[in-house]
């Protein structure tokens, strides 16, 4: 992990949901400064988050390259990146890991069971970008080491965004699988958890958590990220509506419109909203839930009220 001193120019690829982060840090030796960030996001065409992985490598390195043409100076080829992937793998050295599965929405046909990094060098090679990586890792234990290059006392990080995860810093002696390195009493290791996997008996879950699991992408796998994460909470709270629009009169006998659909930032916005009259709540009724009009005013979704 970062002790705090580290001094120079750093390139960074942080991919783990439908937008993916180029950035060009300047980190000045001394963690009580700013790092200055330069830092360009790009959404994923929805094409490329269901075609090969290669056309997704293809798209990332192409749009690295523009990043890097534009914002470097003086930095000696090839440069240097460290490459921050948030799908489940196994790493196999500081600059290598095998994909188990894509997750977050992600269904490309291939890509799984294949070196992630190579996937990305072979696509730059293609471009002739003068890039290598250097180390990579996912965003939980990329959010560890930025924590701990600005504090040495940080242990533990949690990612809450488009999924969840969880890492920490654990001695090498606690971990039975690494029995050689058992001996020396201050070696320690990152553990990415991938706790968005966890299921248990006991964590409570509703019929729209299991309708949701059903019919996403992999069924039957991160049951626990499905229940919190930001890519499944709008939907589900969807399903809830919908739900109770056909079981109640809710919203006066009106059901959802066909096609209708929540988004996580849109499910932010209605709880955010303190306009008198809910006027980005009723825009969201509109747009999102498909609603009719006369549902969506304040005079109607207060009537009761009044009574």
């Amino acid at each position: 992990l970062p002790s705090g001193f580290e001094k120079g120019v750093y390139y960074a690829l942080d991919l783990g949901g439908t937008n993916f982060r180029v950035l060009r840090v300047t980190l000045k030796g001394d963690a009580s400064l700013p790092p200055g960030v330069e830092i360009k996001q790009v959404q994923i065409p929805a094409e490329w988050m269901r075609g090969t992985a290669e056309q997704l490598f293809g798209f990332i390195a192409h749009e690295l390259g523009v990043f890097v043409n534009e914002k470097r100076s003086k930095e000696a080829e090839p440069l240097s990146l460290g490459f921050c992937f948030s799908f489940p793998m196994q790493q196999t050295t500081l600059n290598a890991g095998i994909l188990l599965a894509w997750t977050k929405g992600f269904t490309n046909t291939t890509g799984v069971d294949s070196e992630v990094v190579a996937l990305l060098q072979s696509e730059l090679q293609k471009r002739n970008i003068a890039i290598r990586v250097e180390a990579l890792l996912n965003d939980t234990v990329g959010t560890l080491a930025a924590g701990h290059y600005r504090s040495q006392a940080t242990n533990i990080s949690i990612i809450l965004g488009t999924g969840t995860n969880a890492a920490y810093v654990e001695k090498v002696s606690a971990i039975k699988k690494l029995p050689q390195f058992a001996q020396d009493p201050h070696a320690t290791m990152v553990i990415n958890t991938e706790w968005g996997q966890f299921e248990s008996r006991f964590i409570p879950k509703m019929r729209t958590d299991f309708e949701l699991d059903a019919s996403s992408a992999h069924p039957g796998e991160y049951l626990f990220e499905k229940l919190i994460s930001g890519l499944w909470l709008g939907d589900n709270l969807r399903r809830v509506l919908d739900r109770l629009a056909k079981h109640s009169r809710v919203f006066g006998g009106h059901v959802l419109g066909g096609g209708s659909a929540l988004t996580t930032p849109e499910m932010a916005k209605i709880d955010g909203d303190a306009t008198p009259e809910l006027v980005d709540t009723r825009v969201v009724m509109r747009n999102a839930l498909r609603l009719p009009l006369k549902v969506c005013t304040y005079e109607y979704a207060t009537k009761d009220l009044r009574m």
